[in-house]
């Protein structure tokens, strides 16, 4: 279901274009070309023009950065949420459901084992694997992380260990009932390894890469 298109004042105009991405099994554009439009000022373009899908944002203040560990921003969500994904996602109804991550289970209070999805590939090529969720946490956890918000959020995750390529495992240093609740969240998207290590923080800040249905190829300040 689309929603109501609708624009509201804004006092900073940023306006970003998403274009809609082929991804096998993760592909989340209905068969019309379009994609329910979160929170934000915005539009979805008619899938009936050259346009059919692209998605362009209007939004009321610059996130300053599209790093996922750097922000509690809504307009953040706005747009990245379309271009990010995590090992856990919600639904509609915000209940739980996979993400990247096809199952999980905890092997006790302080253990939890991730499946993978496989064949999913991100904006640039890269393939997503157990090595991108491991680089993922260590650099939230890590000294990088800790410079931003989101870093709070995972405490209780010492280390993400590679079983193979599409398992990986997290061991806690304390139990968190509401864990896989807080991997839904913004912070724990999982980024491209190679393409943040080889570009600057500003690089990625500003060029955000991702395995969503959609990636972004425009942002203006105005």
């Amino acid at each position: 279901m689309q929603k109501k298109k609708f624009f509201m004042p804004i006092v900073m105009a940023v306006m970003l274009v998403l274009t809609a991405c082929s991804g096998g099994d993760k592909d989340k554009v209905d068969g019309a070309g379009k994609k329910p439009v979160k929170d934000g000022a915005a539009s979805v373009v008619n899938p009936a023009t050259d346009r059919g899908n692209e998605v362009v944002v209007g939004m009321s203040s610059d996130p300053q950065s599209w790093d996922p560990i750097d922000t509690f921003l809504l307009d953040w969500s706005t747009v990245a949420t379309s271009v990010f994904e995590g090992l856990v996602e919600r639904d509609l109804d915000l209940e739980l459901k996979p993400g990247l991550a096809e199952e999980w289970e905890y092997l006790d209070e302080q253990t939890l084992q991730f499946k993978l999805r496989k064949g999913v590939e991100f904006h640039n090529g890269e393939p997503f694997n157990a090595e991108a969720v491991k680089f993922t946490f260590d650099r939230l956890l890590g000294e990088e992380g800790q410079q931003g918000p989101q870093y709070s959020n995972y405490t209780a995750i010492d280390s993400v260990e590679v079983n193979d390529e599409y398992t990986v495992t997290m061991i806690l240093n304390t139990p968190d009932p509401v864990l896989l609740t807080k991997l839904a969240g913004y912070g724990a998207v999982i980024v491209p390894p190679t393409y943040v290590k080889e570009n600057s923080d500003d690089h990625f800040n500003n060029n955000p890469v991702g395995t969503g249905p959609f990636k972004m190829t425009g942002y203006k300040r105005d």
